[in-house]
């Protein structure tokens, strides 16, 4: 007789790990599309922020709306596996929030012809940097910006270090025009070989200096720009953009506002000064989504925080940037047609 030997185990147990592991999966699957969701209200809260002009709070919405070429890339492969999923919700979600992203990108591409006025129009280079009042290399940051040659220099956010590099290796000499009567010291100063009237100097932290740029036989109003941080004070970054924007507005003539404006084209009272009719330089030749800060700490910059804006009398002939040592900010030097 052949014994049968029966086993005793219960019949659901071997069953229990598979169990587990599915519910393991199924826990994921929730928490990815909780996830996705989140992603997709914050883009809508991007979206909603930017066309109701919101900054608040200024930490969270007015760093969002800077990065809006960037913020916006995860609803492309969200809505791929959401309709692959048969998530038809969040598919169309996703959906609009790309064509948002396309329509708010776009303005930024392309470039700007020159006038036909700019091929005999008297030319000005300017450099723009802002140097960072950190900077640990303030003997090589002032070479890198006397190597610009650049006619006219914009350099902000200075500490003393830095000023006295640049003072050592003869900016004075170079560059006789200054905001800066006296030799008095100011974080922020215009520079110029060309002659310079009506200057107007810093006289606080959050003033900015002015001056009229003689080139050739026209004159060019420039102002240099270092807009407060949001972050710091949402109240002074909007209304300093908004002075920016009534200033260069009313200028009878060729008008620039070169430097540190701390938002992009993204962001609402940045988008004011645009929709006012001045000309992003970078754009106007073609590099709308070039990006300019934070240029320590990271990989790749973000996002582009410093601009030259032109009014209709200025032709942008080219623009190209410049790392300067120790600075968080890259700069960049661009050449200007001054019209009549």
């Amino acid at each position: 007789m052949t014994n049968t030997i029966t086993s005793t185990e219960p019949a659901g147990e071997p069953a229990a790990p598979s169990r587990r592991a599915d519910s393991a999966r199924d826990l994921a699957a929730r928490i990815a599309w909780i996830a996705a969701w989140m992603v997709v209200a914050t883009l809508g809260w991007v979206t909603f922020s930017r066309l109701a002009g919101i900054s608040f709070p200024a930490r969270l919405t007015v760093m969002l709306q800077a990065i809006v070429p960037i913020v916006y890339l995860p609803a492309y492969p969200i809505a791929v596996v959401a309709f692959v999923r048969r998530r038809w919700y969040l598919g169309g979600a996703c959906v609009l929030l790309a064509i948002v992203h396309v329509a708010a990108v776009y303005p930024a591409l392309g470039r700007r012809p020159l006038p036909a006025w700019a091929a005999t129009a008297p030319r000005v280079t300017v450099f723009e940097a802002n140097v960072y009042d950190q900077n640990a290399k303030p003997d090589a940051a002032a070479t890198k910006i006397l190597a610009s040659g650049a006619d006219v220099l914009v350099v902000v956010e200075m500490d003393s270090r830095t000023l006295q590099a640049l003072r050592r290796q003869g900016v004075d000499q170079t560059y006789p025009y200054s905001t800066v009567p006296g030799g008095r010291y100011r974080t922020d100063i215009i520079w110029s070989k060309l002659p310079l009237t009506g200057v107007h100097s810093a006289v606080s932290p959050t003033d900015m200096p002015w001056a009229t740029v003689t080139v050739g036989d026209r004159s060019l109003f420039l102002v240099a720009v270092h807009v407060d941080n949001a972050i710091r004070s949402r109240e002074d970054w909007t209304r300093e953009l908004g002075s920016l924007k009534t200033q260069a507005t009313s200028a009878p003539g060729a008008a620039a506002i070169v430097g540190d404006f701390n938002s992009t084209r993204w962001n609402p009272p940045f988008g004011e000064l645009l929709a006012a009719g001045l000309h992003d330089a970078h754009e106007s030749v073609g590099q709308g989504l070039s990006r300019s800060w934070p240029n320590l700490g990271f990989p790749v910059p973000l996002m582009r925080l410093d601009h030259a804006l032109v009014n209709d009398k200025v032709g942008v002939v080219s623009v190209h940037d410049v790392d300067v040592p120790g600075s968080d900010h890259i700069g960049f030097v661009t050449e200007l047609a001054v019209g009549s």
